[in-house]
């Protein structure tokens, strides 16, 4: 399928989800044939206007999608926000655009942005904002059985994983993943099976890499940020919610937010004493500091000496 072939795909996409949002028995079919609780959601009058309104604690609910066969589809534009479970696993990849995810606690949000994805376990509960244009998210799901014969022994999909950073690689097969599931070539189920046990050999891959793909980034925000550096200033940045962002830090690099930013202006401090004639109060401006007095008690701290000794010592 040729670039043109996607988009046509996913114009295709959003054709038929407006349209069969006009319909209410598409809609009742729709609900009967995805969710394992229909009838209590057809009775609890959930529609496409109601779900408008509705947050994690405002729903009677929270309903839980089910399919035992694999599904690409486009995340289209008609589609509107609800929380919700699932009895697959889901892979959501970005394109273009971006995606933003919301989560039953109400300070945990996720935004996805071109070339990025998660993927999210049985269970996981989650609202997706209304794309818009230019977003082409691409949603996958995968029944549990086919993940467990797909991932068999890999380390992968025991809990929500957010790939921040993904090869070329991982694009050429989710490509070839909407090829073959929409193509209905020969042997296109084997097919599907293959591509994707290399997607998640692929993203696995690219998990050795993020670790100093994010000290890189975290590194680089210090840099320009050193003065004002804060979870909430770096977790907006990468467009994570502040709590998402402090367990990934300590997950990931083992030091919480705090610690590698005093870690980071302690040693910018100690580069400038010692490569510098710079008076320790300057120092301690060009190290984030607001007074001398916070530079001193944290330089001792670390150092077991005070920033003039560790001049004297490096002469």
């Amino acid at each position: 399928m040729t670039n043109s072939g996607f988009f046509q795909l996913f114009d295709r996409h959003e054709r038929e989800d407006y349209n069969a949002t006009l319909s209410e028995a598409a809609i009742r079919q729709m609900i009967s044939e995805e969710f394992e609780e229909a009838d209590k959601i057809i009775s609890a009058g959930f529609d496409k206007e109601t779900l408008k309104t509705l947050d994690a604690n405002g729903q009677p609910f929270i309903p839980t999608r089910k399919s035992d066969k694999f599904h690409m589809r486009k995340h289209t534009a008609c589609q509107q926000p609800y929380y919700h479970g699932h009895s697959f696993y889901e892979f959501i990849y970005v394109l273009s655009g971006e995606c933003t995810q919301h989560f039953r606690n109400p300070e945990r949000k996720l935004t996805l942005k071109k070339g990025q994805a998660c993927l999210l376990p049985p269970g996981t509960v989650h609202s997706l904002e209304k794309s818009r244009k230019g977003d082409n998210i691409i949603k996958t799901v995968i029944p549990a059985k086919l993940f467990e014969k797909c991932a068999d022994n890999l380390k992968i999909g025991t809990e929500m994983t957010v790939f921040d950073k993904t090869s070329e690689q991982v694009n050429f097969i989710v490509m070839r993943l909407l090829s073959e599931y929409y193509g209905g070539a020969d042997y296109s189920e084997r097919a599907v099976e293959n591509y994707l046990s290399l997607l998640f050999i692929e993203l696995l891959r690219g998990e050795r890499d993020r670790d100093g793909h994010l000290a890189d980034e975290l590194n680089l925000y210090f840099a320009e940020n050193i003065g004002s550096a804060s979870l909430h200033g770096f977790a907006s940045t990468l467009g994570y919610s502040e709590k998402y962002a402090g367990r990934m830090i300590k997950e990931r690099l083992g030091a919480s937010f705090s610690e590698l930013l005093l870690s980071y202006k302690l040693q910018k401090a100690a580069q400038l004493i010692e490569g510098t004639d710079l008076p320790i109060e300057e120092i301690a401006r060009e190290a984030g500091y607001n007074n001398p007095s916070g530079l001193y008690k944290q330089f001792f701290a670390s150092y077991g000496m005070t920033p003039s000794a560790y001049r004297k010592m490096t002469e």
